[in-house]
């Protein structure tokens, strides 16, 4: 049994690569506007298209969720840039407490700004009015970023903890990798950026891991193409961590994966191109760029968009559903054993390619078991 220092050592060893995962482009400032349709610059998609793309509802709740955000550094705009985001898009406004469990940082990271806002914004554009806290890490370390993570489930004792950064995978993760299978939180991850390679938190089977689909939308959020895979997305098969019951039941992930935990379990928009308008007011010196409007996109937006669609199911309650069940819950509704079809539950995503595996019928190492129809998941 390895002792506490040389399992520290082991997670000190991984240290690279260790990034957000979104990359925005800066655009320039737009004026605000309230029209229905009206956008902050020329391409981009807006909150308004994956609501009606993805069939999320618009609705007040009864209660409010605890969702905890994991970043890295600070970002001292983050509750204005969200004003002129909802401002903009007709959003209700609400109000994110900020914590630093390991200090305050004065260093200031571009592109974990960048994260932080579009995980903030787009969370609260698709479930809004839940109760929403950015937990800063005093750096990108994975070490201060699993320190956030157990500060938002214990601390806050979150109701949902999105995590938008990733490792390799190294021998000793299981320790935390338990952890998150027997916390009370739900945990969601993006699976990254990097065309079908296999980063932790997201390959733990107690972690819904959010791969990348892309499409064309339409103004008013018709889809234009079918889903396909999106060529950047993260996936394949663990190098560590068993096959979990509820995927080895499921043919054939387990002849796929020998015997792994595969990942991504789910897929969302993820291009880039457009990506997701964001504001970010805060002037980036590296980038060159006064502040403003901005477009993002990868498989951050992708969780981020999960992760308010698990606040939607867990709010609504399908069948009494506890959320230590929820990711479980994903692969019954898909049909527990094999993929149905005719499929109610998911979008399958059957033709693109992540740079390594291809989209197929059925589960695949790009897209899991494809894109939520949101609705029917809510309603269970």
């Amino acid at each position: 049994m390895q002792s506490k220092e040389e399992r520290n050592m082991n997670i000190c060893e991984c240290n690279i690569p260790r990034y957000p995962i979104s990359k925005p482009d800066i655009m320039p400032f737009m004026t605000l506007s309230d029209r229905f349709y009206e956008t902050p610059g020329k391409d981009g998609i807006t909150p308004r298209q994956l609501i009606k793309a993805y069939g999320l509802p618009i609705k007040k709740y009864d209660k409010k969720l605890k969702i905890a955000m994991i970043e890295a550094f600070g970002n001292e705009t983050l509750g204005d840039d969200l004003d002129v985001f909802c401002d903009f898009f007709g959003i209700r406004k609400n109000t994110v407490n900020i914590h630093f469990p390991s200090g305050r940082n004065a260093k200031s990271n571009d592109e974990w700004i960048a994260e932080s806002s579009l995980d903030v914004q787009w969370v609260n554009a698709l479930c809004p009015e839940q109760e929403l806290h950015a937990v800063f890490s005093y750096d990108g370390s994975f070490e201060r970023m699993y320190e956030a993570v157990r500060y938002a489930s214990e601390e806050i004792r979150a109701d949902i903890v999105l995590m938008c950064f990733g490792t390799g995978e190294f021998l000793s993760q299981g320790e935390i990798s338990a952890y998150f299978k027997n916390s009370k939180s739900v945990f969601v991850s993006a699976a990254g950026d990097t065309g079908g390679n296999v980063f932790f938190p997201a390959s733990s089977s107690g972690v819904i891991s959010v791969g990348g689909s892309t499409c064309e939308m339409s103004a008013d959020g018709r889809m234009i193409t079918r889903q396909r895979a999106w060529r950047y997305g993260g996936g394949g098969k663990s190098r560590y961590e068993q096959i979990p019951y509820f995927q080895k039941a499921f043919s054939p992930i387990e002849s796929m994966s020998e015997g792994f935990r595969a990942l991504p379990d789910v897929c969302f928009y993820a291009e880039t191109n457009p990506g997701a308008f964001v504001y970010i007011s805060k002037p980036s010196y590296d980038r060159d760029v006064t502040g403003g409007w901005t477009t993002s996109g990868g498989t951050s937006l992708a969780a981020s968009c999960m992760c308010a669609l698990c606040a939607h199911i867990l709010l609504s309650e399908p069948l009494g559903l506890e959320k230590n069940r929820l990711l479980p819950y994903l692969y019954a509704c898909a049909g527990a054993s094999f993929y149905n079809e005719p499929q109610y539950y998911f979008d399958d995503v059957k033709t693109g390619s992540n740079g390594k595996y291809s989209a197929k019928i059925g589960w695949d190492f790009c897209t899991g078991l494809g894109s939520p129809v949101a609705r029917q998941l809510i309603l269970g």
